[in-house]
């Protein structure tokens, strides 16, 4: 990583291009990033198979999951969870009639998550979807790691059903964390992220593709993140950035 990324990213405002690109050499698998014991960018080590990092990730995803049962009171929607991790999103939506579809490219998270649903161990673009039937799609921090994300949300469309709905999370990396604290946004630090979108082409990017854009979540002051510890950290740029309102958001979008 290096400052024209960064030059990159925050020029995307000015011009015709949706993200950045980025190759890094990754010598670690996938799995080894997302699964293993790991260290955050706070150098904080983290088991994501832990009870506590699944209590964190729900509370973190309850608006998410609030906005879906609002969306589908009578509980009999398709839904697909794409990069579906462990499930716990996929576990937390087992209501009614649902019928709930995920994928990862993990097999260790795929046989966890399969409890909670149907799971393919594949990129989403693979899958063998049948197109126009699916009501509900669900992108959690998921395009930012995707090889094309233009096939990408072409088959994520392709899938929906009429007025079907997207929820795509994504950060900002042109957030105010990310002006303020350059190459120290905490973002940059997980190597898995190779396309890097702002608010404003991400606006540009689902309506080019033709979504409608029905609400953007800002997701802070309801998560973990919102503490005391983390809002005086922001007067500390040596360190790397803390969360902070802005540096993620969630596109809830209509077909």
């Amino acid at each position: 990583m290096n400052k024209k990324i960064i030059f990159k990213i925050q020029s995307l405002v000015t011009n015709l291009e949706y993200y950045a690109k980025l190759k890094i050499n990754n010598k670690k698998s996938f799995s080894q990033n997302y699964w293993d014991v790991i260290e955050d960018p706070d150098k904080k080590v983290r088991k994501r198979t832990s009870i506590l990092e699944k209590k964190k990730f729900l509370k973190n995803t309850k608006y998410i999951i609030d906005l879906i049962n609002e969306m589908d009171k009578k509980s009999n929607k398709t839904i697909f969870d794409i990069g579906c991790g462990l499930g716990y999103l996929l576990d937390s939506l087992k209501k009614g009639k649902r019928k709930l579809y995920g994928c990862e490219l993990d097999s260790f998270a795929t046989n966890i998550a399969k409890k909670f649903g149907t799971i393919y161990c594949d990129k989403f673009e693979n899958i063998n979807i049948k197109k126009n039937s699916i009501d509900i799609i669900i992108c959690h921090h998921v395009i930012e790691h995707v090889d094309k994300p233009e096939v990408f949300i072409k088959s994520i469309k392709d899938s929906l059903k009429k007025n079907g709905i997207l929820i795509l999370a994504t950060p900002d990396f042109d957030s105010a964390m990310a002006r303020r604290f350059g190459l120290k946004y905490r973002m940059f630090h997980d190597k898995t992220h190779v396309n890097f979108f702002t608010n404003e082409s991400m606006h540009r990017f689902l309506r080019d593709y033709k979504f409608s854009i029905i609400k953007v979540f800002y997701p802070f002051f309801e998560t973990e993140y919102f503490n005391k510890a983390n809002l005086m950290r922001l007067f500390d740029k040596k360190k790397v950035s803390p969360p902070f309102y802005g540096s993620f958001m969630t596109f809830v979008c209509r077909k």
